[in-house]
């Protein structure tokens, strides 16, 4: 549970920026990965495309060893589970589709850095917790990706030292405010930052049971309460 936060700043009329800090809590690294300095055509990467030469990364992924980075230089590919502590990066926005059902992207390997992806097409199932992209391990980053087409958006479901940041977040169209998921939601998770998000279009960030969490720099619009606390 949060205690002793020294600063909610709230700007309505449809839109509302956060910064939120527990005083009590431990200092959060801003950057806990080790991520490569460069962000494209990165030495010794496998490199998926249309053209090869690796078609899928689920091919990528099976040749992969923990701590390789994987470039996806553009094309759409199906929902993906990573299972090894890799590096994916997204190059001209590849996307990977769910085709409507369950989750697009589960990332249950600690260490892996997810970058500069559009998610689209989860299901429609609350009681599956159907997600653009969820976060089961520790130690990941999620960055600079464009979801929609989703029910909730980004869930960190108990895994600690996460980061959330620079992604754009909108739901499906088709619901109504009370059927739409959350656009980032923290569930039973410890060291989270959460920053430069664009949340439109989907009910709330919600932070469930999650301790030494920062909120910063966010743009929630269109949405409930904009951050729901429990």
């Amino acid at each position: 549970m949060y205690k002793k936060f020294t600063s909610i700043f709230f700007v309505l009329s449809g839109l509302v920026l956060l910064n939120i800090t527990g005083s009590s809590a431990a200092p959060l690294p801003d950057e806990p990965f080790r991520i490569p300095n460069s962000q494209f055509l990165i030495p010794d990467s496998l490199i998926v495309s249309p053209n090869g030469p690796y078609l899928t990364l689920d091919a990528a992924l099976a040749d992969a060893s923990d701590g390789d980075v994987i470039e996806v230089r553009g094309g759409t590919y199906p929902a993906l589970v990573v299972e090894k502590s890799v590096t994916l990066i997204g190059v001209e926005a590849p996307i990977i589709d769910g085709g409507g059902q369950g989750t697009v992207v589960n990332l249950s390997a600690p260490g892996i850095v997810f970058r500069g992806f559009e998610v689209r097409g989860s299901g429609p199932n609350p009681d599956t917790d159907d997600s653009g992209i969820i976060v089961e391990a520790n130690d990941i980053l999620v960055e600079n990706n464009r979801l929609h087409d989703v029910l909730f958006g980004i869930f960190v479901a108990g895994a600690n030292n996460v980061i959330v940041r620079g992604n754009d977040v909108t739901g499906k169209t088709e619901y109504d405010l009370g059927r739409k998921g959350d656009g980032i939601r923290i569930w039973y998770s410890e060291n989270i930052l959460i920053e430069k998000n664009h949340v439109h279009e989907t009910r709330d960030i919600v932070m469930w049971y999650a301790a030494n969490a920062i909120l910063r720099d966010n743009v929630i619009e269109k949405g409930r309460y904009g951050v729901h606390f429990m």
